[in-house]
């Protein structure tokens, strides 16, 4: 007698369903409903949780990083120019140059006071200068 192969449907109707079923109750000779089974089938789910939660952190970690650096790049440094070349621009007016390059009434008072100070200071110096000749002069 020829033996015919199982057709290859699910079906409870057929034989091939039975060898299906045989087959998928036994795997890595274990039981599938067997309690061995189940724990395995725990520890590989707990595997896989704990090393998602790690590569979560490790991208978690990588954008809290990345984010200062885009920040600086698209947001700060293209903002500091623009200030920057509107500032130079205002700065280099014709019209304006004068009012900009004019000393504060407070500048001016200021150096018209130690630039008296540097005149009294010299003429102390010079005043000294001969106290000292003179006093060289009288000691024999």
């Amino acid at each position: 007698m020829i033996r015919r192969p199982p057709r290859s449907t699910l079906s409870s109707s057929s034989a091939a369903s039975d060898v299906y079923k045989r087959q998928g109750q036994q795997i890595g000779g274990r039981s599938v409903n067997g309690a061995e089974w189940k724990e395995r089938d725990r520890q590989g789910v707990d595997m896989i949780k704990y090393l998602l939660t790690l590569y979560f952190s490790v991208v978690r970690r990588k954008i809290a990083d990345t984010m200062p650096k885009a920040i600086m790049a698209y947001l700060v440094k293209p903002t500091m120019n623009d200030v920057h070349n509107v500032l130079v621009e205002e700065l280099y007016k014709e019209d304006q140059l004068d009012e900009l390059l004019a000393e504060t009434k407070d500048v001016t008072e200021r150096r018209k006071h130690l630039v008296d100070t540097v005149k009294a200071l010299e003429n102390a110096l010079t005043l000294l200068n001969e106290v000292v000749e003179v006093g060289a002069n009288t000691v024999v």
